[in-house]
């Protein structure tokens, strides 16, 4: 008889605890919709690629690996170090890049100086999250090299 309860009991507690662990698994997930709002439901993902530097211009290329239309990407080019160049180089907007499609942005400015800079590129978009992307480069008066 006691066996029997006790394992009643077991059943029970056993049971609970799945209920109670799926409940808060929900609970998580409609937290973590309402921290970042409903638009990350249906989420796609963005990627830099490609960056260069040229004579006259900075530039790379932002690509849509998720899996919807990416809309209203921010996207900025920083520069830091060694150079003339205002650190933040250039910034635009694209309305929409469709699935598997990229983009290729960049600035057109010289860029004088000497020495180590880095190049920052930054990516915001309305249903990703936030990319940044930062590469090393060498500055010979208004010729970058990359590495």
């Amino acid at each position: 008889m006691k066996i029997k309860v006790l394992s009643v009991a077991i059943i029970i507690l056993v049971v609970s605890a799945i209920a109670t662990a799926s409940n808060l698994n929900e609970s998580v997930e409609n937290q973590i919709i309402s921290d970042f709002g409903a638009e990350f439901i249906d989420q796609t993902g963005l990627e830099i690629s490609n960056i260069t530097g040229r004579f006259w211009k900075i530039g790379a290329d932002i690509t849509n690996i998720g899996d919807y239309n990416a809309t209203n990407v921010r996207w900025d080019i920083y520069t830091h170090g060694r150079t003339i160049t205002p650190i933040h180089f250039a910034g635009g907007n694209i309305q929409n890049i469709p699935l598997g499609e990229s983009v290729y942005v960049y600035g057109v400015k010289p860029v004088f100086g000497f020495g180590d800079f880095r190049i920052i590129v930054k990516l915001e978009c309305q249903n990703a999250m936030p990319v940044e992307e930062i590469i090393h480069a060498f500055n010979f008066f208004m010729f970058i090299i990359m590495y």
